[in-house]
């Protein structure tokens, strides 16, 4: 069993013999306990500005310089990758932004998703579960929640994967750089006309919002916007996705955990607490400091940058007791799946909504939930934990 199939181990032996370590080959450092992950969410020495952002799009500008700043611009404003007061500042408007949608439409809508997708996968009895389920609920959502027509998601989500995928592309091409350029440009453009109205989805949704919230006098500026309209359709989705997919897979290898969630469904918000907690959707974060720090026993220099291992912290002894033991009546659960203080996830509440949904939904209405193979396959990457696939054969109720 390799790391990607099981990376608790590791994170156990770094917690216990260095958890505060030098990774030589990726340059950075290694946090993996909770008590040092907390101080560090809590210490603003610690800097979440895109730090590793602003050097690749430095270390790019050489290629083309024409196009570097739309790009720059649009990426850098994401409200994760900035310190305060741009921190403050927008986060304050974005949270009154999401202030303005309506909870009970969303939650209809995602019971009416998920329901549309559960009634294809119980016909057929068996279903790969990331691609009939976890995959699609989010992106449906985040659609229907940002305000984009149906006509236009496919632009929406290129425009976004160009950009996204810019930071993976270790041969980036002075074409490449262009073409993320030109995919600024339409993601701005697009916004502009989603928030001047149209159809209902757009005159109610987040997009609209963010152009017409305002707070003492202060508003978004477009490239604020479209930053972090990109961060929540990534974010939402992978997260929401990789948290429904974890989440069943806990459940089908720890069967009386399933059997006790089925036959007591109110459980159910205590159950996805213990599934972030158990199999973090999202593993890592990054910061660097502002000078230098003692921690643990190391100084950490100015100007490093760091990585803060939220699977490992938790699962650590000295917080949570029995903590890899999947115990969905689990109390004192303060785990930090979602981060914690300034920088805690401002998607949370919808990702949680839509994992209890898809998840009470599909055990309510299924007598019998298994795996369909033997062995899985996950996504390579040190910041989300996701399957490729998750094939199960499922018997209607």
């Amino acid at each position: 069993m390799n790391i990607l199939d099981d990376p608790y181990p590791i994170y156990r032996e770094m917690r216990s013999r260095m958890p505060v370590c030098w990774d030589e080959k990726r340059r950075i450092w290694v946090l993996t306990c909770y008590r040092d992950i907390i101080a560090a969410f809590k210490d603003v020495r610690f800097s979440s500005a895109a730090q590793e952002t602003a050097l690749r799009l430095q270390s790019l500008a050489s290629k083309n310089r024409n196009s570097i700043a739309e790009i720059s611009a649009t990426l850098t404003n994401q409200v994760e990758l900035c310190d305060p007061p741009l921190h403050t500042r927008l986060r304050t408007l974005l949270r009154k932004a999401i202030a303005r949608l309506d909870l009970n439409e969303i939650q209809n809508l995602v019971q009416t998703v998920v329901d549309e997708l559960l009634d294809v996968v119980l016909e057929r009895g068996e279903a790969d579960l990331v691609q009939d389920l976890a995959s699609p609920l989010p992106r449906r959502v985040i659609h229907q929640v940002l305000g984009i027509e149906p006509s236009q998601r496919e632009y929406f989500e290129r425009h976004t994967s160009a950009l996204l995928d810019l930071f993976g592309n270790s041969e980036c091409t002075s074409e490449d750089l262009e073409k993320c350029r030109e995919s600024a440009i339409a993601l701005s453009a697009m916004v502009g006309n989603v928030s001047k109205g149209g159809p209902r989805e757009a005159r109610d949704g987040l997009i609209r919002h963010l152009v017409s919230i305002t707070d003492k006098g202060d508003c978004l500026k477009m490239d604020e916007i479209v930053a972090n309209v990109i961060l929540f359709f990534a974010a939402g989705h992978g997260t929401t996705a990789n948290l429904i997919t974890n989440g069943v897979l806990a459940l089908l290898n720890n069967a009386d955990q399933m059997e006790r969630l089925q036959s007591r469904p109110w459980l159910i918000d205590n159950a996805i607490e213990e599934m972030l907690r158990f199999d973090s959707p999202i593993q890592s974060v990054g910061r660097a400091t502002l000078c230098d720090i003692d921690m643990a026993g190391r100084t950490i220099p100015r100007g490093d940058t760091m990585m803060l291992i939220l699977g490992s912290a938790n699962r650590d002894e000295q917080q949570f007791t029995d903590p890899h033991k999947f115990d969905i009546c689990r109390h004192r659960n303060n785990h930090v799946a979602f981060g914690y203080g300034t920088h805690y996830c401002l998607g949370a509440a919808l990702a949680r909504l839509q994992a209890r949904i898809a998840i009470g939904t599909l055990l309510r209405r299924t007598r019998k939930l298994e795996l369909a193979v033997d062995s899985l396959s996950w996504h390579a990457g040190p910041t989300f934990r996701g399957l490729k696939t998750l094939p199960i054969r499922c018997m209607p109720s």
